[in-house]
Formats: C-alpha cells, structure tokens, sequence
C-alpha cells in the first residue's frame, strides 16, 4: 500500500482512518469537511487521500446535496487492501446465521461461531453496537440440541462429498443399540425443517437402494474408493433429496399430492409464508378453503404436516395414502375412548 501528510507522502494509518469513517457513515457518506475532521487533515490532504483511495481500488460517487452547495462523498466499493466487511455483508451474514441457528437444531453452531468471530475482527464498533441490538431483539424457538461429531463426522463426511468418494459408517437406526457397519457413496446433505434435522442422502452400492441416513446417528467415518455412480442411480438419488419431506423416501417414485385445508387463520398463513414443500402450489375455494398441491416420495412426512392442521386438513390425494391416513386418525381416536 502506498502511503499522505503535507510534504505529500500518504501516510497508511491516514487511509486507514478514511476507510474506517466511510464505513462507520455507511449510506450517509461524508462531505470533504467531514472526512477533514475525521482524520485530521487539510481539505487539500483530503483530495489527495480519495485520490489514493481510487487508485488502489475504492469507488467514491460524489453526490449533490439539494439545495446546497456541498458535495457527499459515499464509498461504494471499499479498496482492495481493505478486509473490512461492510455492514451489509455483516447483516447479511447475521440474519443467515440466525436464520439457521433457528431451523431445528444446533448442530451448525460451531461454524456459525467461526463465521461470527470472523466478522467480528472486521466490524466498526458502530457496527457491533447495532448487531448486539439485533442479537438481543430476536429470539429463536422451537430449536432442538442435534449432537454431530465434527472432527470424527461432519469433516470428513464433507470430504468424502466433495470428492465423491465412498465411506464406510457406522450408522445406527432408529431402535438399533449398536451401531452397525455400512457401506455407502454420499451424495448430499439435506436439512429438513419439517424434521428438525440433518440427513445424509447417500447410495448403497450392495442393495442398489438410496439411504436417508440423521447425521447425528453417525458414528464415525472411514474412506474408502472412488465412488461410481451410474445415471439411474444419480437420477433416484437427486428425485429423494429434491421431493422428500420430512426426512423420509421411498424407492416406488414421486407421488402428487393434494390437501384441502380450511380455516380463516390456515388460509392466511400459508399465503402470507407458503410452506417449502416439492412444487408447492395452492388454489383458493372460494372464501372459507383452498386446495394445496405438492409432491413426495413417501406418505409419514406428508401426514406428519397435514395432521397439524388437526380437522381444519383433509388429504385427498393419493389415494392409497388418503386410507392410510383414515386408519391412522381412527387408531388416533381410539386412544381417547374412556
């Protein structure tokens, strides 16, 4: 970085201290007087610091001020020697952060703390001050702790995703005691929000099946080979992850489904925060119902959601799946007989 005082060599801390004044004025940007005060310069020495600035990379827009004579200086881009985020990126950053510490478990935590702490080193004090607020105005509920060995696990599970290699696991289903040994090409990674939870979609080359496999089920991880899958395996894989629900799949295809949902309150919900379900779409009758429409694999996650609705939810569509569903609400019912 090149260096400004008045025999006309920049001095580093100067630009430094420019840069930081521009951050910590954001939108508002800054009039020459201004930045003057800020870093204690000359008008003159200003001029010759945004010239600086430019040169190493910063864009700085002078903009009119109505009805006056001065002009605002706003930065848009910073220069690249800065590694400063900005507060935009900071909030963006924040609100994802919030936005999937809050989606049922806990398990990204650690890195959302790396991620924090990384920004932190960057922030104007401006910046902490409103972030602290934000922290402290949003409350998540509804988390779930969802325990994952990162160094024995996610780490290496990463790995083996990203070069598609096989693993062996030791993966333990639900009513197993004991972990048992499997053999299996991951694919993705699904968090599903209607389970709470984090799956490994993953093919099992012995019994040519796709596996739904809870992260914090694994035991533990080895490497093995290079995974090789075919076309019909990779087309059966991506139908499991892009039409589950609820962390559940089923080998016989993808299934259209259709919901009558009624109620003044339901209606306006899923309008105002239509669900994330495969093709969601929705079909207003008249006033008091609407028809929902999507598509799964698997009937146990499709009921799951239709039972929150309680009897304000008919599923009208698959059929099979809809008598299921009569045999599940009768034993339901039964169980609250005197």
């Amino acid at each position: 970085m090149a260096a400004i005082l008045t025999q006309g060599i920049i001095a580093v801390d100067k630009l430094k201290e420019a840069v930081k004044a521009f951050h910590k004025e954001g939108a508002k940007g800054l009039t020459r007087e201004q930045l003057a005060k800020a870093v204690d310069l000359s008008l003159r020495g200003v001029d010759r610091i945004l010239a600086q600035l430019r040169r190493d990379g910063a864009r700085i827009d002078p903009v009119a001020v109505p009805g006056q004579r001065t002009q605002v200086y706003h930065m848009t881009i910073p220069p690249k020697w800065d590694r400063r985020i900005s507060g935009d990126t900071r909030l963006a950053l924040r609100l994802a952060g919030l936005a999937l510490s809050a989606s049922g478990t806990r398990q990204w935590d650690g890195i959302l703390d790396v991620l924090n702490r990384l920004a932190d080193e960057r922030m104007t004090e401006a910046d902490r001050l409103v972030f602290k607020r934000m922290e402290q105005s949003v409350r998540v509920q509804g988390e779930v702790e969802d325990p994952i060995e990162g160094e024995r696990v996610l780490e290496p599970l990463l790995r083996a995703l990203d070069s598609r290699r096989e693993v062996r696991l030791d993966y333990r289903a639900a009513g197993w005691d004991t972990c048992k040994p499997m053999r299996v090409i991951p694919y993705t990674l699904v968090h599903d929000l209607f389970a709470g939870s984090a799956f490994l979609v993953a093919w099992d080359p012995e019994h040519e099946a796709v596996k739904f496999m809870r992260l914090n089920r694994i035991d533990g991880i080895t490497q093995g080979g290079r995974g090789l899958l075919g076309p019909q395996a990779l087309k059966r894989l991506e139908e499991a992850a892009a039409y589950q629900v609820g962390g559940w799949q089923d080998h016989r295809g993808v299934f259209d489904v259709e919901v009558r949902i009624k109620g003044t309150y339901w209606l306006q919900a899923i309008r105002d925060a239509p669900p994330a379900l495969p093709g969601f779409t929705f079909e207003p009758r008249g006033r008091s119902a609407l028809i929902a429409r999507f598509r799964a694999t698997h009937p146990a996650g499709v009921q799951r959601w239709v039972l929150q609705f309680g009897a304000d939810a008919e599923l009208l569509k698959p059929l099979a799946w809809r008598e299921d569903m009569a045999r599940k609400v009768a034993s339901m019912a039964a169980a609250y007989q005197p």
